[in-house]
């Protein structure tokens, strides 16, 4: 339904203001339903219903651009040394062997997944298999996709929960139809072989 096309655009300018680094997600998604509009379905129509419904977010940049007198597409914080604790200049010197670089790496990498809880990993991982699981259809494989490019981004910027935790979330949800349909039929087959 068109409505409904549009009501999707329009989430996602709210998940998009509310929480700017959901920027990538949204961004992997937009370009994933696009292209399910116009690979599978046939609809150009729909991708201009679905973008009809995104551009709200045009108004940040104007916003921007009126109060500051810069054009900022989202905001300016992505490049306050502060937030981007792992710059590109780190990981290059971690890959020169630098002990210091790469020993902040992996304590900033311990933030966002903890070492101490082991489910973050799990559900990073099972995100890799909702992406190759021969059973995933197109649209759960689009999410998970989405969901590893979100994570990708507190490689660089600190994973603190105020800003993982909404990505974590998600990832769980789109994880329970591989937990429910695939890891827990084996797992009940192996207690019943064990018995």
């Amino acid at each position: 339904k068109i409505y409904e096309i549009i009501l999707i655009g329009l989430f996602f300018v709210i998940a998009l203001t509310l929480r700017p680094n959901f920027a990538i997600p949204i961004l992997v998604l937009l370009i994933g339903i696009s292209f399910y509009f116009f690979q599978i379905k046939k609809s150009i129509r729909n991708i201009f219903y679905l973008g009809l419904g995104f551009s709200p977010s045009l108004l940040v940049p104007l916003h921007n651009y009126y109060f500051g007198k810069t054009l900022v597409p989202i905001t300016s914080s992505a490049t306050i040394k502060y937030n981007l604790r792992n710059g590109p200049e780190v990981w290059k010197d971690c890959y020169n062997a630098s002990e210091l670089a790469c020993n902040q790496i992996i304590d900033h990498i311990g933030i966002w997944i903890s070492y101490k809880e082991p489910w973050y990993l799990i559900m990073f991982l099972l995100l890799w298999i909702v992406v190759f699981h021969k059973s995933s259809n197109y649209f759960e494989r689009i999410l998970a996709i989405s969901m590893i490019s979100g994570h990708s981004l507190f490689l660089f910027y600190e994973g603190v929960p105020r800003y993982s935790h909404g990505i974590w979330i998600i990832s769980f949800i789109s994880c329970i139809p591989l937990i429910r349909n695939i890891i827990f039929p084996k797992i009940n087959k192996l207690i019943k072989n064990l018995k």
